[in-house]
């Protein structure tokens, strides 16, 4: 079996149902949590989007365009994650969304993220200094999307103004080798990032 093979078996075992993704969006919604999926095709965003207040675009679809204009057309505020891409494909697709909507005129309907798509990074790579350039270069709002170890650069990320941090989560990071279990925040760590920022 090819390693492109055993990559998609793999990473198929954890994809959630259509019945299980609304399923856990009524949940959240019945908590009074807002629910979020990133949106990965067309397809989906048309039996997700009635759960969704805005839209997360993930780092590997920041080019395509045709989800990209399908998501502009539906005003609602969209998160970008910027791992992958240089700054002309980020100026590129800012722009793209523009000319589809004014709507994204409004700083705070479009958000780019931060983001070094490496598992986990060192915190020297987590260029942080990207989300007050984002908000310079392109008016609008800027986050943080972490893959390091630890709250340090999320923490750091705060105090140069993000509007969002986007963080994996898990119960136990010790309790399964998948490399996204390093870079994962435990409840505790929620709970002291929470303190620090209100610090």
């Amino acid at each position: 079996m090819n390693f492109k093979r055993k990559r998609f078996e793999h990473f198929k075992r954890f994809e959630l149902r259509k019945d299980q993704h609304i399923e856990l969006a009524k949940i959240c919604l019945d908590s009074g949590l807002d629910y979020n999926s990133s949106i990965w095709s067309v397809e989906q965003l048309d039996w997700v989007d009635n759960y969704l207040k805005f839209y997360k675009v993930g780092s590997g679809d920041l080019t395509n365009f045709p989800l990209i204009k399908e998501l502009s057309l539906r005003n609602k505020p969209i998160l970008l994650s910027t791992g992958l891409s240089d700054e002309s494909e980020i100026k590129s697709t800012v722009d793209f969304i523009r000319i589809q909507n004014s709507f994204y005129n409004d700083p705070k309907n479009l958000c780019l993220l931060q983001c070094t798509s490496m598992y986990p990074i060192p915190e020297k790579e987590a260029n942080l200094k990207c989300i007050q350039i984002f908000k310079k270069n392109y008016n609008c709002l800027s986050g943080y999307s972490d893959h390091t170890i630890g709250i340090k650069a999320l923490t750091i990320a705060s105090l140069l103004g993000s509007n969002v941090l986007e963080f994996h989560f898990t119960d136990n990071p010790n309790n399964n080798s998948f490399r996204d279990h390093q870079i994962s925040l435990t409840v505790d760590d929620v709970k002291k990032l929470k303190e620090l920022i209100k610090e």
